[in-house]
């Protein structure tokens, strides 16, 4: 057993979301590209100095979580309600089922949060899987693939997008996003410029808000994977995101900061998830930089907040 496990958890994008129609379970049929970044948060889990708890391993009393970081506000929870420790009381639960005794161990897990929350950039969903992996690096256990999905797949929708992103930064996600392919995907060079202004969308508002019929996407190559072996400047004519609209709807600072990026002449910028962050794609680094600054002087000219801006490229393995 390892005294404490650390684990990355990084942000993604939405370089393409489609919304297929509704669901008959409340949900929405939905396909989406999804790309994992180099910066994101970190998590840090050990066994608590106090106790063990009860026979069923479950959370409350036997676990804790704490935040830390840049974006540690107060709208994330740090209850059982939070993803973190919903994962992690699946896994006590898990590790019992095998016989193990460390499902009864007291946890004490810290989120240094560098991805801001309600951003659209996948936080809560990369933390969630994060937290599977670290409790299988503290205890030396493989809580085994498919229960891993299964588990991952019931917390959130995007969840499982991150389990696959340990491998690789790609994925092509269907159903409700928990349907996780193209994985094998080569992560392309592109530099992603990424703005989270300073606002919150929240996604069960964001998805109240779609109108159907819903605009035509844009035109996508005929073989998918195209996409990825485009330079930056092609790439961009193929991102879309159904979510865009619906969250304007919801909330108008998001057509405002339309306005901010096509000053800023970064109008080629997309919507990433149900928001409210947006990027863009670039070859070079300082080009990249440069757009983010752009955006920042167009933003404080009229007077809205940045939340966070990175340069960033696709996550790969260490």
């Amino acid at each position: 057993m390892s005294p404490v496990a650390e684990v990355f958890a990084p942000a993604k994008v939405n370089l393409r979301l489609e919304i297929l129609g509704r669901r008959p379970d409340g949900f929405h049929e939905l396909a989406t590209w999804m790309m994992a970044l180099d910066f994101g948060d970190e998590l840090r889990l050990e066994v608590a100095a106090r106790g063990v708890v009860g026979e069923s391993g479950a959370s409350g009393p036997g676990m804790e979580l704490t935040l830390s970081g840049p974006f540690a506000t107060a709208d994330i929870p740090t209850d059982e309600s939070n993803l973190v420790l919903r994962a992690l009381a699946g896994a006590r639960a898990r590790a019992l089922d095998m016989g193990l005794d460390v499902g009864r161990l007291p946890l004490s897990v810290n989120l240094e949060k560098g991805i801001p929350s309600q951003s659209g950039l996948g936080g809560a969903s990369s933390d969630a899987r994060a937290a599977l992996q670290a409790f299988e690096s503290l205890f030396d256990i493989d809580l085994g693939a498919s229960w891993r999905r299964d588990l991952l797949g019931e917390l959130g929708s995007d969840c499982v997008f991150f389990e696959g992103a340990r491998d690789g930064a790609i994925g092509y996600c269907e159903g409700r996003g928990e349907k996780v392919s193209c994985t094998d995907v080569r992560a392309p060079d592109w530099v992603v410029a990424v703005v989270t202004p300073e606002l919150r969308c929240a996604t069960a508002k964001v998805f109240a808000g779609l109108a159907f019929p819903l605009s035509a996407p844009s035109q996508m190559p005929i073989v998918q994977r195209d996409m990825f072996i485009a330079r930056a400047r092609d790439a961009r004519r193929w991102m879309f995101n159904h979510l865009e609209g619906a969250a304007a709807r919801q909330f108008p600072e998001v057509t405002r900061w339309r306005a901010i990026l096509a000053s800023a002449a970064c109008d080629h910028f997309a919507f990433s998830g149900s928001g409210s962050s947006f990027f863009g794609l670039y070859e070079e680094e300082q080009d990249a930089a440069a757009a983010l600054e752009g955006i920042r002087r167009e933003a404080l000219k009229q007077n809205t907040a940045v939340r966070g801006t990175w340069v960033a490229r696709a996550h790969r393995r260490d």
